[in-house]
């Protein structure tokens, strides 16, 4: 499928927003299974609010924190595996999806002001 030393952007561009198209879709479907599970309302807020996270003695933090570990190892893992196909690229998409993550909550609910 792919050549040996032939740098193709398209390809690169493609395979980041394939990847990141499919963060955001396994992320939103594990927490709908976890709010069907407990008592916790599904909500916008637990994919792009970081003080979601912070607040682990809720279980709104809980099922996000599961959410998040879940799709970051089991899935994440699967998604670059399918889509990638390079060992090589696996760690320049896993970081381009979590800096661009991380861009696109500093953009909607701001910049976190605590380390946490």
């Amino acid at each position: 499928m792919y050549q040996t030393n032939v740098f193709d952007p398209w390809l690169i561009v493609s395979q980041i927003i394939c990847v990141q198209g499919l963060y955001y879709a396994s992320l939103s479907f594990l927490l709908f299974l976890c709010s069907l599970f407990s008592s916790v309302p599904l909500s916008i807020d637990q994919v792009f609010d970081p003080l979601v996270l912070v607040t682990l003695k809720s279980p709104a933090g809980r099922v996000a924190l599961f959410a998040f570990l879940a799709n970051a190892a089991v899935l994440g893992a699967f998604h670059l595996y399918v889509v990638v196909e390079r060992a090589k690229q696996c760690l320049d998409h896993a970081a381009t999806v979590h800096l661009l993550h991380f861009f696109l909550c500093a953009l909607l609910r701001g910049v976190p002001s605590r380390a946490m």
